[in-house]
C-alpha cells in the first residue's frame, strides 16, 4: 500500500486501540515516512497492540511512530519481525511510549530513535525468509526468529498452525515445524557382531520421519530416533540421519569405530614334564655278618696201611689192612 500521508499500512487515531495479530505487512510506503503504522490524528490518544506480526519494508521510513499529534500515545509489541527500514521503533515530538518484548532486527539502520521506548528480548539476524524475492515470508529453519520468542496467549499462527512448536515460540507471523537442532550420537566404539545403539535428538519440529544410513550401505527409514544396527567388519563409518516432513529436510552425521572382537589372550601354563622315574640299581644282597665258628681240626683220611702174608706153596693174596 502507498499512502499520502502518515501510516503507509495503518494510521490509528481517533482514542482507538487496534490489534494486530498474526499479521504480515510488507511493501508499504508513504510520503510522510511513516511506512507502516503511525498512530496520531486527533485529540485523542490512540494505541496498538500488536502480537506475532512481520513488518517488511523497503529499506526507508519507519516500522511504527507514535506520537505525533496527541500525549499518551501508546504502542505494545511482543514477538515482531522488523525488517528493511532506516529506523524500527520512533516517538514523535509528544510524550508517547513504545513497549516492546521479543524483537528481531534485520536491515535496521536505526532500530530505536526518540524517548520512551523500552525494548527487551531483542535480537539481530536474519529471519530466514523462505523466499523473499517471491513474496514467501514464512520462515525457514534457518531463521533467527525461531525458537526465541516469548511465551505469549496465541494458539496458532496466521495459516492455523499450533503455537509453539519445538523448543519455543517463534516470531512474527509464522510458526514453523522445521526441524532445528538435529544431532546424533552413538555408543561406539563397539566390536564386530555387537549391537551400536544411535540417538538422534531434534530440539524443534513435528511430523517428521527419520531414515538411517549406518555407512556400511545399509539404510533404514522410516525409523524413529533410537535405532540398532550390527555391523560385521572393522572399520570408521560416518553414519547420517535425514529429517523431513515434506516441507524440508536436515540431516545430521555421526562418527562410528567398529574394532575387531576381542579375543582374550590364553594365559600360558605350565607343561608337566614326565617325572623321571629312577631305574633301581642292583643292590648288593646284604649278607649278614656270620659269627665264625670253632676251628675244627681237619679230618685226616686215614692212609692205608699194607701188610701181606706169604705162606710158603701158596700164590700171595694180598688184603688190604685199613689202620686208623
Amino acid at each position: 500500500n502507498s499512502a499520502a500521508a502518515g501510516g503507509g499500512a495503518l494510521y490509528v487515531g481517533n482514542g482507538a486501540t487496534t490489534t494486530l495479530e498474526n499479521s504480515l505487512l510488507v511493501h508499504n510506503s508513504s510520503t510522510t515516512g511513516l511506512t507502516d503504522i503511525g498512530l496520531g490524528g486527533s485529540n485523542l490518544p490512540a494505541g496498538l497492540i500488536a502480537r506475532h506480526d512481520t513488518f517488511v519494508g523497503n529499506g526507508t521510513g519507519t516500522a511504527i511512530e507514535v506520537g505525533h499529534d496527541v500525549d499518551n500515545e501508546q504502542a505494545t509489541l511482543s514477538n515482531v519481525i522488523i525488517d528493511g527500514y532506516a529506523t524500527g521503533l520512533a516517538t514523535a515530538a509528544r510524550p508517547a511510549s513504545i513497549l516492546a518484548d521479543g524483537v528481531v532486527w534485520f536491515n535496521v539502520t536505526t532500530p530505536i530513535r526518540g524517548t520512551g521506548i523500552t525494548v527487551t528480548h531483542a535480537y539481530t539476524g536474519d529471519p530466514g525468509f523462505v523466499d523473499r524475492a517471491g513474496d514467501n515470508f514464512h520462515i525457514s529453519s534457518t531463521s533467527a526468529a525461531l525458537n526465541w520468542g516469548v511465551v505469549t496467549d496465541v494458539a496458532t499462527d496466521f495459516d492455523g498452525d499450533v503455537r509453539p512448536q519445538g523448543g519455543g515460540y517463534d516470531l512474527g507471523y509464522d510458526e514453523t515445524s522445521y526441524a532445528v537442532g538435529l544431532s546424533v550420537v552413538n555408543n561406539g566404539p563397539t566390536m564386530v557382531g555387537a549391537a551400536t545403539q544411535f540417538t538422534a535428538t531434534l530440539s524443534n519440529g513435528a511430523n517428521f520421519t527419520y531414515t538411517w544410513d549406518f555407512g556400511d550401505g545399509s539404510v533404514v527409514g522410516p525409523a524413529g530416533l533410537s535405532v540398532g544396527h550390527v555391523y560385521v567388519s572393522t572399520g570408521d563409518y560416518t553414519v547420517t540421519i535425514t529429517a523431513t516432513n515434506g516441507l524440508e529436510g536436515l540431516s545430521a552425521a555421526s562418527s562410528m569405530v567398529v574394532l575387531a572382537p576381542n579375543i582374550p589372550t590364553p594365559t600360558p601354563t605350565a607343561t608337566s614334564m614326565p617325572t623321571a622315574t629312577k631305574t633301581p640299581t642292583s643292590t648288593p644282597p646284604v649278607i649278614p655278618s656270620q659269627t665264625p665258628s670253632p676251628t675244627m681240626p681237619p679230618v685226616i683220611s686215614p692212609t692205608p696201611i699194607l701188610t701181606a702174608t706169604a705162606q710158603a706153596g701158596t700164590r700171595p693174596v694180598y688184603l688190604p689192612m685199613l689202620q686208623r
